[in-house]
């Protein structure tokens, strides 16, 4: 299915930079969830693995026992991803400006993308740069709630 213009419009057609202007420091997702999403992580990504934690925030998923190669995170709003504690380095970008990701290409492992997705408006285009910046056979964990 390709989206037409009318699907990528936003119903707030502010800029978004507007909504992250401030930070926001409260949990988008239920205890249980995070709970299942952190035992996720644990089953599917290993310590010599570079993540990239797309769409990021203050709070980290990955499980406090593994220590990763890079953890890197990308997101909206600087305090929030500079509380991050499990960042090793980050950047600030909106993808619905700009899709193009300042990696080198095969540069990352594994992509964890957690209840952001769903505000893309060019979701294809940020799939074709994760495919180019992940590894062949790496991992793409895109997860949300209702």
């Amino acid at each position: 299915m390709k989206l037409s213009s009318y699907d990528r419009i936003k119903l707030d057609s502010t800029d978004d930079q507007n909504f992250y202007q401030m930070p926001r420091y409260v949990n988008h997702l239920s205890p249980s969830f995070r709970r299942k999403l952190t035992k996720l992580y644990s089953d599917y990504l290993c310590s010599h693995y570079v993540v990239l934690d797309l769409m990021s925030s203050w709070i980290s998923h990955l499980p406090n026992n593994i220590t990763y190669k890079k953890v890197i995170g990308h997101g909206m709003n600087e305090s929030e991803l500079n509380s991050n504690n499990r960042l090793d380095s980050y950047w600030i970008q909106d993808l619905n400006k700009n899709q193009n990701i300042p990696m080198e290409d095969c540069s990352v492992d594994a992509c964890l993308i957690v209840a952001g997705w769903q505000y893309l408006q060019y979701p294809e285009k940020v799939s074709l740069e994760l495919s180019r910046v992940t590894k062949t056979q790496s991992l793409l964990i895109i997860s949300f709630t209702n």
